[in-house]
């Protein structure tokens, strides 16, 4: 009976010690530029879930995270595709220029 007594305080202490902490979010908006690709997506996605299905505060977080996170993905994209026309741009200039002319047949 002494061991299922004592499992039954240790439970009651756990959940008393449990109900007395308090939730921290830490503010994660100034990792953001630091964070990969598949990071920054994940974060949105999360973001979005706890919009719809998070508690209160979970809600207020996340209503504040997903502008700068949106923010950053747009950012990113443009920077992509700046680069991807700039790639597109130097294949164009180097397919008719780069080349030199090819001899004809009436020369020599």
């Amino acid at each position: 009976m002494k061991k299922d007594q004592k499992k039954k305080d240790r439970e009651k202490d756990g959940t008393a010690a449990e109900s007395q902490k308090t939730l921290v979010i830490h503010d994660i908006s100034g990792r953001i530029p630091e964070m990969t690709d598949a990071q920054l997506s994940a974060l949105a996605a999360n973001a979005r879930r706890l919009q719809t299905s998070g508690t209160a505060m979970q809600k207020t977080s996340a209503d504040a995270l997903l502008p700068v996170v949106d923010a950053e993905l747009a950012r990113r994209a443009a920077e992509k595709e700046e680069a991807r026309k700039a790639r597109l741009s130097k294949r164009k200039k180097g397919a008719g220029g780069d080349m030199p002319p090819e001899p004809s047949a009436t020369a020599d």
